[in-house]
């Protein structure tokens, strides 16, 4: 990953607590995320059975009971882990045009940050 770079901190998910579901969607397909490791209102980190392309455009759907909320954003980094497992760490940054949603993304998912 390198050095950090993120704008802002970054706090653990509780996906045991979480109600809803996370969805990532590149270039038309769509893969359900089993693990968001930590977000913040300025990106996110995810576990994912495929790899990314960093610089890769990206979509995220959070839904809950009947709503959904997307965020548009960018694959910083990607990298297998553990090595040789078919299981990617990847580095998500949302995009600055849409701040204001991923500020009310980040409300809407603050209740399961630890």
């Amino acid at each position: 990953m390198g050095i950090e770079k993120r704008r802002h901190e970054r706090k653990p998910l509780r996906m045991d607590r979480c109600e809803g579901t996370f969805t990532l969607e590149v270039r038309g397909e769509f893969h359900e995320i089993p693990e968001v490791r930590d977000m913040s209102i300025s990106g996110m980190g995810i576990t994912l059975p495929v790899y990314m392309d960093p610089g890769r455009p990206v979509k995220i759907f959070y839904a809950e009971d009947d709503h959904v909320v997307s965020l548009t954003g960018t694959v910083t980094w990607c990298e297998e882990h553990p090595p040789s497992s078919s299981s990617f760490k990847i580095g998500i940054f949302f995009d600055d045009s849409y701040r204001d949603v991923s500020c009310s993304f980040y409300i809407i998912i603050s209740r399961y940050l630890a």
